[in-house]
């Protein structure tokens, strides 16, 4: 009876936990790229799109770098993530 019961709370626990990570990761993702777009339209003269950090405001020429750097960030992040979900389930399988 104890098996079923920790199999229950670890099952639902799994759902809960793999649900957020691939949604993270997802997400992540979609921004990283978004950004990568707008970073190379607002440097060619896509001026509607704002790049701010803070109160400071990206300088257009500098839009690419700076575009190119947080996507890299997010897609590190994102990668910490899928790799720890990996962990995760061969750990629950273990």
């Amino acid at each position: 009876m104890k098996r079923v019961l920790n199999l229950l709370g670890l099952g639902f626990t799994t759902l809960i936990i793999a649900t957020v990570g691939c949604a993270l990761v997802f997400g992540f993702v979609v921004s990283a790229f978004l950004l990568l777009i707008a970073g190379i339209l607002r440097t060619f003269g896509m001026e509607w799109i704002q790049m701010n950090i803070g109160a400071w405001e990206v300088p257009q020429a500098f839009s690419l770098p700076v575009a190119l750097g947080v996507s890299i960030l997010l897609c590190a992040v994102a990668f910490g993530i899928w790799k720890g979900l990996k962990k995760y389930v061969i750990w629950v399988r273990g």
